[in-house]
């Protein structure tokens, strides 16, 4: 579900006030889905992708930049007043016209394919630090379901079927919210979206859950006993085990 422009800032804006929020005196807190992690790496982290992406598109770039290295750089009591600024500089830059074009993954995009990156983005490491510090805030079903297919489209293809899980699996990830939505992912990596049908057979597998876990456990985040699964369990039991051994940012 793509958000208009302004929506979207306003996601953005409101994620980012949530963590700093929530990571304001608990910069010390270790972050569960990142070993070795704490609080104040996951802002550093989000800080930097912002700044990343807001050079990026300041410079209509058509090849991908770095992302400058902050650590050592900020003191924990700058910290928050660091990452703020960066989350102008985001909104700023993604305030470019519509149909400015820049790198995005290998080929060139709109500004507005960056700007649903880092709603995603952001809101995910709200969720991150809000976890470690307290209770997280509900994760807005709209957002969850972008997310997802977000996710199912840059991650759980590859890791579904390279290598492949078991032979002909074809995996359905159907959302239980009044906004449903629907994932067909066959081994080939072939992606059906909508109504799809569930698949049938030893190689078929159903995963059930809101947009929110669904998208939790696409990105390792959400344990798979939270969801309702039938069919090919030990299969989807070694695709959580994927995800969840996903490497953890450089920074």
């Amino acid at each position: 579900m793509a958000h208009s422009a302004t929506a979207s800032d306003d996601l953005i804006q409101v994620a980012a006030d949530g963590l700093a929020r929530a990571a304001d005196e608990h910069l010390d807190q270790p972050v569960a889905r990142y070993p070795g992690w704490r609080v104040r790496e996951v802002v550093l982290h989000t800080g930097s992708v912002h700044r990343r992406v807001a050079s990026l598109v300041h410079a209509r770039a058509r090849e991908p930049n770095q992302r400058e290295d902050w650590r050592g750089r900020v003191t924990d009591d700058a910290l928050l007043g660091w990452f703020r600024d960066g989350v102008s500089e985001l909104l700023g830059a993604l305030a470019a016209p519509a149909d400015v074009a820049v790198w995005y993954f290998g080929g060139l995009a709109p500004v507005d394919a960056w700007r649903q990156r880092m709603v995603h983005e952001t809101v995910i490491h709200r969720w991150d630090v809000e976890s470690a510090s307290g209770r997280p805030a509900t994760i807005p079903t709209g957002v969850a379901i972008s997310g997802l297919h977000e996710a199912v489209g840059l991650n759980l293809v590859g890791l579904l079927t390279d290598p492949p899980l078991e032979e002909g699996l074809t995996l359905h990830l159907a959302t239980t919210d009044a906004e449903a939505g629907s994932w067909l992912v066959h081994r080939s990596g072939r992606l059906e979206l909508g109504e799809g049908e569930a698949p049938t057979g030893p190689a078929g597998c159903t995963i059930r859950g809101s947009a929110a876990d669904l998208w939790l456990w696409t990105i390792g985040r959400r344990p798979l006993p939270d969801l309702e699964v039938s069919g090919a369990r030990d299969a989807v039991e070694e695709l959580t085990a994927r995800i969840d051994a996903l490497d953890t940012p450089a920074y």
